[in-house]
């Protein structure tokens, strides 16, 4: 698979994120806190198999499964994928790097 390949399943992924974000979005504003709403818990579980499953598509080039699952779990939860701006550091890199977006997603993972 090819580094491009890996950036559109990775879009694709983000998006999935940041729908799923706007629809919780606007149910918290038509009826309130829906915080461990079974329709929150069914969206976030949603995503979280999709996080999972995409974790070992790209395991297939890049390294083993549960450090490519925890690298895009940082980048969606901790980071707000990308949008914390949170720097990290490949085991390769000499230094922390910013990870703002799925290219630079993508080199920390692989590298």
């Amino acid at each position: 698979m090819t580094d491009k390949e890996k950036i559109e399943l990775l879009q694709k992924w983000q998006d999935n994120y940041n729908d799923i974000n706007i629809v919780m979005n606007n149910f918290q504003q038509a009826i309130g806190c829906i915080c461990e709403s079974d329709i929150y818990n069914a969206c976030w579980k949603t995503f979280d198999s999709y996080t999972d499953t995409l974790a070992n598509v790209l395991n297939n080039d890049i390294n083993n499964q549960s450090q490519t699952l925890d690298w895009l779990n940082w980048y969606a939860y901790d980071n707000d994928m990308g949008k914390n701006g949170m720097e990290a550091k490949a085991s390769t890199w000499n230094k922390m790097k910013k990870i703002s977006n799925l290219k630079m997603l993508l080199k920390v993972i692989s590298e």
